[in-house]
């Protein structure tokens, strides 16, 4: 599955009527299982789970905060050769190594560290509680969203809002409203506002799982914090530096974060949105083993080039 493939599918679908819409006894039904063969493949998981966990240790500890340094270095590096640089090569040079440290920044890094992958270890540089991403959303809202959200109800219908993100319609099963008649060119627009949108998003998304008032600055002040660091940092701090050149470096931080949304938007559409992806109605009596069913079959991997999986933070490999 290639990236490419998948997004040109996405940008000119404006239902993706090709999901197959899965009831609870559908998912024995369709895939001719039984709930034997089911809840024996849940213990197998739950076995490679338990395998997986025990092995978690100093190599794993020293993977991601090598991943940290780089991210680290990458920033270093694309900043000073946006910032020295004299023409368009060495500007572009730093815009895609800046480019590369935010996508690291979501992907192998936060995404992984915010998962809690590394909370065993007691190392407070790399735990959930105390990470600190290079990004405008919200930790907090960003892991309610994803651990609350998002995962217990993958690909379900009216309560994963990861499917559509609140605004888009990506199935005939979603209702349709009159707002979705622009979805290709707010598609098309994502990269340019996904620094804002997303942690719109995530705060939007917990509020409501919340039952809480939605258009309060409760549910916003983190993200506008967040949205505040990351312009003065990129479009103040930076670009004021003696002997810059406001826009020149300007410019070039805007393209980086350009790259990362683009590159993002491209990941988080195959993962669940793709087409031949499941998607599910609300699953209330859901086992453990049919849960498990159900990921494996709201989720798609996609092919990469080997050099290139770090920036996926094996998001590319869910399954």
């Amino acid at each position: 599955m290639q990236v490419v493939d998948v997004y040109i599918y996405f940008l000119t679908n404006s239902s993706l009527s090709r999901y197959c819409l899965l009831k609870e006894d559908d998912m024995k039904n369709y895939l001719n299982l039984s709930s034997e063969k089911i809840e024996s493949f849940g213990k197998e998981i739950d076995e490679i789970y338990q395998e997986a966990r025990s092995k978690v240790g100093t190599e794993d500890l020293e993977h991601i905060k090598s991943m940290k340094n780089l991210s680290d270095f990458l920033e270093l590096s694309g900043r000073s050769l946006i910032h020295l640089s004299k023409e368009p090569v060495t500007w572009l040079s730093g815009v895609m190594l800046l480019g590369y440290h935010f996508l690291l920044e979501f992907t192998e890094l936060g995404h992984n560290v915010l998962h809690g992958q590394y909370d065993d270890m007691q190392d407070n540089e790399v735990n959930s509680r105390t990470w600190k991403w290079d990004s405008t959303m919200d930790e907090e809202d960003w892991k309610f969203e994803h651990h609350v959200v998002h995962h217990p109800f993958t690909n379900i219908v009216g309560k994963d809002n990861d499917f559509g993100f609140l605004v888009y319609r990506v199935n005939d099963a979603q209702k349709w409203k009159p707002y979705h008649l622009f979805q290709v060119p707010m598609l098309l627009s994502m990269p340019l506002i996904n620094s804002f949108y997303f942690p719109w998003y995530v705060a939007t998304s917990r509020a409501l799982a919340e039952s809480r008032e939605v258009l309060t600055l409760q549910t916003y002040l983190p993200s506008i914090k967040k949205i505040s660091q990351h312009l003065y940092k990129n479009y103040l701090l930076f670009p004021m530096l003696p002997g810059a050149g406001y826009l020149k470096v300007a410019s070039g931080n805007f393209l980086a974060k350009l790259f990362q949304n683009l590159y993002l938007e491209m990941i988080l559409a195959i993962s669940h949105l793709h087409k031949d992806a499941y998607i599910f109605d609300d699953t209330e009596n859901e086992t453990k083993g049919e849960f498990y069913l159900r990921q494996v079959l709201a989720t798609i991997n996609f092919d990469s080039p080997a050099p290139y999986n770090v920036v996926y933070g094996a998001i590319n490999l869910d399954i």
